[in-house]
């Protein structure tokens, strides 16, 4: 059976096995750690060792408008996103009001009466699809709420337009030190200087060997590669990506800390990496758009600003990607049930099916394909082949 090279970036296929030697190298205290990010006057920057308790301190303390007087607060997130985005809210006691997205998972902009109920706005972008936010900026002026910037999908530095700008670099995200990230706050938002402990070693050092078991597994996968991170996550060795209490919303976020310095080390060297990740992005996406644009035209197929993925659009996404796992392509990342591509029905945290009908159509005809250091070029010749005979359903809507 031919080995899978296009896989999930949920098995971290960004790590090459040189730099799943240096994750071990920063374990054992090799390298330099990597500095703040966004050094802009009057923004305030924090390490998180999970990005997610940024968001649950986010929720614990900034301040309300008063526009849902009497009412839990109320912060609108896309529905096309990945459970945890919501979860540290609903654990602070917020509401969420979830917004619709176009069919290609962006967000739109609220219309003014839903702006007049919310307290804060959640911004992302996903795949790598950066969203122009100075319509947001003038929303959120407006209507006196705080806008919040997710850049997990499309790592940038660029000044501050939001109140605050999430980082994460969890193993499939633009950027990744396995686990972690920051938060940067205007300082005008008046939130308290978070107490955060190191995490501990055992926990660095077990997120730190994750991109190790992997680079071991994966050119093995279909040889019995797969039991190698199947028997370390039951050995309690190798972490959940999202734990079952965060996709249900049973996790209670009480417990915080800092981004440990063996993750900064790691992110030091993903740092150093990134120009020539994402010059090999580049040819990969442009190699996709060139081998299935023929297949599917322009208007299925889109090519993201970061390059992080290249997106699809099929008729049924999860039967294009079950019948891709069985000939070797593992492209299983958000797709899952309808609406919740990371795998948990938004039912379970207050969603009602058919309220964001453009989000709920992109998760059920968006496929991404990935542009990550193990994907080939001879990789996307085979799918394409595949695409082009009829073997993978690739029928666009």
């Amino acid at each position: 059976m031919t080995p899978p090279q296009l896989v999930s970036n949920m098995l971290a296929p960004q790590f090459s096995l040189t730099s799943a030697l240096g994750a071990v190298g920063a374990a054992l205290g090799w390298g330099a750690a990597a500095a703040p990010l966004l050094a802009q006057p009057g923004v305030d920057w924090s390490w998180w060792r999970q990005a997610r308790e940024a968001l649950a301190y986010l929720a614990q303390h900034l301040p309300t408008r008063g526009v849902t007087s009497g009412q839990p607060p109320r912060i609108g997130i896309p529905a096309y996103t990945c459970a945890v985005t919501a979860t540290p809210w609903l654990s602070q006691g917020w509401s969420v009001h979830w917004l619709d997205t176009d069919h290609w998972g962006r967000v739109q902009l609220p219309t003014p009466p839903t702006l007049q109920t919310l307290d804060a706005l959640l911004v992302i972008h996903p795949w790598g699809q950066r969203l122009d936010l100075t319509p947001w900026r003038t929303a959120a002026d407006t209507h006196g709420l705080t806008l919040i910037e997710d850049c997990a999908h499309a790592h940038h530095t660029d000044p501050l337009v939001a109140d605050a700008r999430l980082y994460s670099w969890g193993r499939e995200k633009d950027l990744s030190c396995v686990a972690g990230g920051a938060l940067a706050t205007r300082h005008t938002l008046g939130l308290p200087t978070p107490q955060l402990p190191p995490p501990s070693q055992r926990w660095q050092v077990l997120h730190a060997l994750q991109p190790l078991w992997y680079s071991l597994s994966l050119p093995w996968w279909h040889w019995g590669g797969a039991l190698l991170p199947k028997c370390i996550q039951a050995l309690g060795l190798l972490p959940l990506a999202v734990s079952p209490t965060e996709r249900t919303n049973t996790e209670p976020y009480t417990t915080r800390a800092t981004l440990g310095l063996t993750q900064r080390r790691i992110l030091q060297q993903a740092l150093h990496r990134q120009p020539y990740v994402r010059q090999h992005r580049l040819q990969l996406s442009a190699a996709w758009a060139a081998a299935l644009t023929p297949l599917v035209g322009s208007d299925n197929l889109r090519q993201t600003d970061h390059h992080h993925r290249v997106l699809l659009r099929v008729a049924d996404a999860p039967t294009f990607v079950t019948t891709a796992k069985r000939h070797g392509f593992h492209l299983v990342d958000w797709q899952g049930s309808p609406i919740a591509p990371a795998g948990t029905d938004l039912t379970q945290l207050g969603y009602v099916h058919g309220q964001c009908q453009g989000a709920e159509h992109a998760a059920q005809t968006l496929v991404t394909l990935p542009t990550n250091p193990r994907t080939r070029l001879s990789d996307v010749t085979r799918f394409a082949t595949l695409c082009r005979d009829g073997t993978l359903p690739l029928a666009s809507t």
